[in-house]
């Protein structure tokens, strides 16, 4: 009897060991902002893009929001074509880091798709700087040398133009091209 009794207490011993490390902890993802970025993130990659948005939207009203809240909402704003949205986050983001050479690329892509070229080229050449690897190459594509100033040539005079006359050299004897034959 006393053996049975053991091996009861040593099976719920066992039950309740497995049970306690297979549960689930509950927390309140909304107190914690890391873990909300982290559902927020798991959500996307899994295709729940609404409650992605949501998510990182709320995260994103405050004005300390981690740049990874920032990045991430301002892609998904871009790939549905919300493009004044992911423009006014990357813009936040570039506030923060003004040499970030992926923020500063991403802004570049926004303002060119709003047809603000001179933008785009201006953050696709603050990038640049800053850029290494992959992303450098890329931005290489994108961003235009600046073309070679021409050399300065004196202009050559045209057939049939007057001569220039030197001061002080008399007049009568620079003859025009043109000028009539005299001496009949």
């Amino acid at each position: 009897m006393l053996m049975a009794g053991a091996a009861v207490v040593l099976a719920v011993f066992i039950v309740a060991s497995l049970a306690t490390r297979e549960a689930p902890i509950v927390t309140n993802i909304d107190a914690d902002p890391n873990l909300k970025l982290g559902q927020a993130l798991v959500d996307l990659d899994e295709g729940r893009r609404d409650a992605a948005r949501s998510a990182l939207a709320t995260l994103a009203i405050d004005k300390a929001a981690p740049s990874e809240v920032l990045a991430a909402l301002a892609k998904m704003h871009y790939q549905d074509r919300r493009l004044a949205e992911a423009e006014a986050l990357l813009e936040r983001l570039v506030e923060r880091n003004p040499t970030e050479p992926e923020a500063l690329a991403w802004l570049g892509l926004v303002q060119a798709e709003r047809k603000d070229l001179p933008g785009a080229k201006a953050s696709f050449g603050r990038a640049l700087q800053g850029a290494r690897g992959d992303l450098a190459e890329r931005l290489k594509w994108l961003v235009p040398k600046e073309p070679p100033v021409p050399p300065t040539v004196p202009p050559t005079p045209t057939e049939g133009a007057r001569p220039q006359v030197e001061p002080g050299t008399p007049s009568a004897a620079v003859v025009p091209a043109t000028a009539p034959a005299t001496g009949q």
